[in-house]
């Protein structure tokens, strides 16, 4: 009956078995069971528990970290049911199984049970285990009181407080001074309602409620309260995540920061005085024993594969073609043509979803393998539905839309607890590390909340000095932003194709791909087009819906986990000296560029990052250690048609560039504009277009008359509904 209530749930069951069959141990055998388990456990020649609290105490740091697995494969019957209970009621045990711990730096001090215990320090006992973990939904009554593991993302971190381990108290009538024990976590203490000796001065009883805390001999120890919640990728569709406080205490406060993804094994308790609820509800909470942080740096999530599908990934990555096969099964619901960059655009989303090599420099400074892409397209071109595609595919994503994003939301926020204390709330691009963030919208988006993903961007780090609160968050992903020229679509009629980008060029140079995405007039496209929609709109499961590829949803999301744990492609030496001689020529035609006034994406140093980047992807969609030559053509070719030709590509403005046939026509479309509009009329140029267009002009030469005639001063254009006024 000493575990307490623990025993009534857990212990009842053992009442009347035998001491060889019984699963409980007697209260008094946990402390030298579990002091026999930490001197004898060993790895061959090493006793690791020992030499860990040895090295622990010499640098003053009086904790030990145990694994509940090492207890369960010790060959000792009586440590396997300790392994057993501790799991089941870690509140009645932790106390005896930290007095072991001492029991064992006692020995190590080589001092005695007397005088000189009140000197050895309280040694915290940090558990971590191998099991398989459940979801913060999963916290349910059936748990409380008991050891769970739960995986999540650490969203919001408080200030570190102070918890009072043991008070002192001083009687203010008689004087008489006693302390008090406090319970773990949020746990408070009652104070005593009479005197402990119960006589006064004179003689007299004490008052009632006598006791005063005196702080300055009260035992302190450090204690953290955070928030986290569930992982992204565990969210279910429609709703909304859940978040589960976390109180570390002692050793463990401090240890962790806001997005970062760690598997938290602890006790959910409902012990709360700090509940709103009466005494029959409250709201529980993780008092934990240690954390577990996710492995590999990129957060993809663990590996779930068995042997079979390893050997099928393998085959796969030797097959020789399994780039295209990749490249056909991103977003296979949307066709297009060569001319409309469809194609391209699936090549550099797979690119983005793979990534490149993550480098670490000697000044500890590092170089980020994350690629960035942007969609500039008129609308209807599929921008969103390639967004939602990837944000089905990627393990880990966030999708969210520039106009309802701000720049505290996307980064870090300064948030108030219910105390009024200052607490840091990670943001989209946190909660995204080491994964995708989709911006639907980016143009949408004010200017001073794209300024702030800069340094999250490039750095792939998030800086916050707000409130008192300064520190650096990771935001290690890579962004995907879909985006509209200035005017909604591409206007004909502008010069350069960069002018109509509502984009500074410091944003635009950290995007590795920049893709132009028109809605091109061809008759054979608009009718294959038209065809595809057609029949997913029918219904016809057996030519859309069930679309044949190679790799499916989970399937590629396996095998992007996959090649992101096994490959960490680097650049071959022959690969690095044709890629720094392309990046030479591109900088002389920039510059070449600039002095005509052609082009206002600059070609950097984060262009030749670039186009590396996407060469070790699809070194990695490979499974090869060293991207080649033939991956550096693959990654060249892609960024000379997304970027470059975005930032080369012009219209013909100038007439001296016609042919004579070219130059009658224009002439002819301009003398039949100023016979539709009278000097001072006006028009819409849409109405304009048209009309002309049903006379048997083109429209992309009527487009360019009337650009012509903006420029000689004779037509005006103004409004959002482009009205034209002919002027002369």
């Amino acid at each position: 009956r000493q575990y307490g209530s623990s025993w009534r749930r857990y212990g009842e069951a053992n009442e009347g078995l035998e001491p060889d069959e019984s699963k409980v141990l007697p209260f008094d055998s946990v402390r030298p069971t579990f002091f026999r388990f930490l001197k004898g456990f060993s790895r061959g020649n090493d006793f690791p528990y020992v030499e860990q609290l040895t090295a622990n105490c010499e640098k003053e740091e009086y904790y030990l970290q145990v694994s509940i697995g090492h207890m369960e494969s010790f060959p000792d019957r009586e440590v396997k049911i300790l392994a057993t209970m501790l799991k089941e009621m870690p509140g009645a045990l932790y106390p005896e199984l930290e007095a072991a711990i001492k029991n064992v730096y006692r020995e190590f001090r080589d001092t005695d049970d007397g005088a000189e215990d009140l000197q050895i320090p309280d040694v915290q006992l940090l558990l971590e285990t191998d099991e398989p973990p459940t979801t913060v939904r999963q916290l349910t009554s059936d748990v409380i009181d008991k050891i769970v593991v739960i995986p999540g993302i650490i969203v919001q971190v408080q200030n570190v407080a102070s918890k009072a381990q043991k008070l002192s108290l001083e009687c203010r009538s008689c004087g008489h001074t006693r302390m008090v024990e406090c319970g773990p976590g949020k746990d408070g203490v009652v104070l005593p309602k009479t005197c402990g000796i119960n006589t006064g001065v004179d003689g007299q009883r004490c008052a009632p409620n006598p006791y005063v805390v005196k702080p300055d001999t009260s035992v302190h120890y450090d204690m953290q309260m955070l928030k986290m919640t569930e992982r992204v990728e565990e969210v279910p569709t429609g709703e909304m995540p859940r978040n589960v406080n976390l109180c570390a205490t002692r050793y463990l406060a401090d240890k962790v920061r806001a997005g970062e993804r760690v598997t938290v094994v602890g006790t959910y308790t409902t012990r709360n005085p700090d509940s709103n609820y009466n005494k029959t509800v409250s709201e529980g909470y993780i008092l934990v024993h240690g954390f577990m942080r996710d492995t590999g740096g990129a957060g993809r999530g663990a590996l779930d594969l068995d042997l079979h599908e390893e050997e099928e990934f393998q085959k796969l990555a030797k097959s020789g073609d399994v780039i295209e096969q990749i490249c056909k099964s991103i977003a296979p619901s949307i066709i297009g043509s060569e001319a409309d960059n469809t194609d391209l655009v699936k090549q550099a989303i797979a690119c983005m979803l793979f990534g490149g090599r993550r480098k670490f420099n000697e000044d500890g400074t590092s170089l980020r393998g994350d690629v960035h892409v942007l969609l500039l397209g008129d609308p209807g071109v599929a921008k969103s539905q390639f967004l939602k595609f990837t944000h089905n595919a990627s393990p880990i994503c966030v999708y969210t839309s520039g106009k309802g994003a701000s720049a505290a939301g996307l980064t870090a926020a300064i948030v108030r607890d219910v105390h009024g204390n200052f607490a840091l709330e990670g943001g989209a691009m946190v909660l995204a590390d080491g994964g995708i963030v989709c911006l639907d919208e980016f143009d949408k988006m004010r200017p001073d909340d794209r300024v702030a993903i800069h340094e999250a961007m490039e750095q792939q780090t998030i800086s916050i000095a707000k409130a008192g609160i300064t520190t650096v968050l990771n935001s290690r992903c890579a962004v995907l932003a879909a985006a509209n020229p200035i005017f909604g679509s591409f206007d004909e009629t502008v010069d350069q194709a960069n002018d109509q980008m509502d984009f500074a060029s410091t944003i635009l140079s950290r995007f590795d791909m920049i893709f132009l995405i028109r809605d091109l007039r061809d008759e054979a496209r608009d009718k294959m087009v038209a065809g595809h929609v057609q029949k997913l709109h029918m219904g016809k499961a057996d030519d859309t819906s069930k679309i044949e590829v190679p790799f499916p949803v989970d399937k590629l999301k396996k095998y992007i986990r996959y090649a992101r744990a096994k490959c960490d492609p680097r650049l071959s030496k022959e690969a690095a000296e044709y890629i720094g001689n392309m990046w030479v020529d591109m900088r002389e035609q920039a510059r070449q560029a600039k002095s005509e006034n052609k082009s206002s994406i600059p070609i950097t140093v984060r262009q030749l990052e670039g186009v590396i980047r996407i060469a070790e992807s699809f070194a990695r969609m490979e499974m090869q250690q060293h991207a080649t030559a033939d991956h550096v053509n693959r990654a060249l070719h892609l960024f000379t048609k997304s970027t470059l030709d975005a930032s080369n590509r012009k219209n013909v403005t100038d007439l001296s560039s016609l042919s004579d046939d070219q130059r009658a026509n224009i002439l002819h479309v301009q003398n039949m504009i100023k016979q539709r509009i009278p000097v001072n009329g006006t028009v819409r140029r849409a109405v304009l277009v048209e009309e002309l267009v049903r006379h048997g002009q083109d429209g992309q030469v009527v487009m360019l008359a009337v650009m012509l005639m903006i420029r000689a001063s004779e037509v005006q254009e103004y409004g959002r509904d482009f009205i034209l006024k002919r002027l002369r």
